[in-house]
């Protein structure tokens, strides 16, 4: 049997890497074979047209190497690949070759991060691989919901995500360091995060807001964030910590008090429940599938989408009632023991695996 595995990128850059690149591991237990091709394999495969490569290159080397993608048995492949189909005739090349059977794994909607016609271009493109699949694999309940709502999309199977469930130090609540774990984009909300963090930081100037997540210094977003930061005086207060060691971000969880979470959309929102897993309460907007995680309260607090001031006065409230905080600790604890471990999920992949390749 001949498989390709097809991703745009493995390992730990993202919960949506780690899950696919654990799936990756499962399945060459059985196919030792199976060929995996992500965006390194093709930028070393062509290094002498390329050093790096962008969106335009991707389709264009996806183009010269179709036939050596498609031509397999199973083509599984992370739904994110839709953005390299965009010279590509895709129903065309299914019709070429009608046998190869599809799974797709999907994490997120990634058309919903855009606005406008890119928002309409994207849809259309993602919704064609995802309509092509003639399986679906959805780490989460949120994006079934999605999609089965608005497109009536049934043939999904949820693997669900999972976490290393071995007992780990826990929090005390002590540090005055407030925290966020994510890579430094729009998406993730952070001049909203930084706003909130002001609206705090004017009555605890003892706290610090660290920010642990790959920035680029010349992004326009991320010098935006810069200059709100000198303009409100906020320089010994906020940390970049940059993308950092498993070890690091294991003692920025547990050195930490509370999880700032600002997103503004996410599929999963893998690094609450890591945040949880040491103990931290979750203060993030309710939109997308964060309500699904965070409840008001019990293990956090939920703030309207984009109002800032709020999650300000979110902080502020928290931190001013010692009590209120210990009991989202505790809810947030109860909340990490309730997923799905990862030896589970392992079972479920290998059981999908021996059923339906």
């Amino acid at each position: 049997m001949k498989i390709h595995f097809l991703a745009t990128q493995m390992g730990d850059a993202s919960g949506g890497a780690i899950y696919d690149y654990n799936f990756f591991k499962i399945l060459i237990e059985k196919y030792p074979d199976t060929e995996l091709y992500d965006d390194a394999y093709f930028i070393k495969a062509c290094s002498s047209k390329y050093s790096s490569a962008g969106l335009i290159e991707f389709n264009h080397i996806y183009k010269e190497f179709q036939k050596k993608i498609f031509d397999c048995d199973y083509l599984i492949m992370n739904s994110r690949i839709y953005t390299r189909f965009i010279k590509i005739n895709l129903k065309k090349i299914l019709a070429q070759y009608p046998n190869v059977k599809y799974v797709v794994i999907h994490h997120h909607n990634n058309y919903m991060t855009h606005s406008g016609l890119l928002y309409l271009i994207h849809k259309h493109l993602e919704l064609k691989v995802l309509k092509s699949a003639g399986q679906l694999i959805i780490p989460n309940q949120y994006v079934i919901d999605q999609l089965q709502r608005a497109f009536n999309l049934n043939n999904i199977i949820c693997l669900p995500s999972s976490f290393d469930k071995t007992t780990c130090e826990v929090s005390k609540l002590n540090s005055h360091n407030i925290l966020f774990v994510g890579n430094v984009e729009k998406r993730k909300g952070l001049l909203y995060g930084l706003k909130a963090f002001n609206i705090f930081y004017q009555k605890n100037r003892k706290y610090k807001f660290t920010i642990a997540g790959k920035y680029n210094e010349k992004d326009p977003y991320y010098k935006k964030l810069k200059n709100f930061i000198q303009i409100n005086g906020l320089e010994e207060a906020i940390i970049f910590e940059g993308r950092v060691t498993d070890e690091r971000l294991d003692w920025l969880y547990c050195n930490s008090d509370l999880f700032l979470f600002p997103s503004l959309l996410e599929g999963y929102g893998w690094v609450m429940i890591e945040a949880m897993r040491r103990g931290l309460p979750v203060i993030a907007f309710n939109n997308s599938a964060i309500p699904y995680t965070v409840k008001n309260g019990y293990n956090g607090m939920l703030v309207p989408n984009k109002r800032w001031n709020e999650m300000g006065e979110a902080l502020l409230e928290v931190f001013a009632d010692k009590n209120l905080l210990t009991k989202m600790q505790t809810g947030a604890l109860e909340t990490f023991s309730n997923v799905p471990s990862q030896e589970n999920l392992n079972i479920q992949i290998r059981s999908y695996i021996d059923s339906w390749l």
